[in-house]
């Protein structure tokens, strides 16, 4: 089967707005990447969020990035650390390279924004 983006994010957008969580993330880096989709920051940002509600630690973290950087959403420190908190919560911090996360969180921690 020849690769086809926009093909699969239709096949993703079809499955995230049935819930299935893994579309969401999936349909949500489509939107970051602009890969079969234009980019579009806001509509990442709600897909990242839905796939979080919906318990992918990834998602998680996306969108604790999507409010610590005011991407796509209202740049939100409380919404960011909460975000962080709950990647961490499942293990996902233990196993970044990336140390985005723990900074912002340790920032909100320092200064008692959005923790308590």
């Amino acid at each position: 089967v020849p690769q086809d983006v926009v093909r699969a994010a239709e096949y993703f957008k079809r499955s995230a707005e049935k819930g299935n969580s893994g579309a969401q993330y999936n349909l949500a880096g489509c939107y970051v990447t602009g890969e079969g989709v234009p980019v579009d920051l806001t509509l990442a940002a709600k897909w990242f969020l839905a796939a979080a509600l919906g318990g992918l630690s990834d998602a998680m973290y996306c969108i604790a990035c999507c409010f610590a950087r005011g991407e796509g959403v209202e740049q939100s420190w409380p919404d960011a650390a909460t975000w962080f908190q709950k990647a961490q919560k499942q293990g996902h911090m233990g196993d970044i390279v990336d140390k985005t996360e723990q900074f912002c969180l340790g920032n909100c921690f320092a200064q008692g924004i959005g923790v308590s």
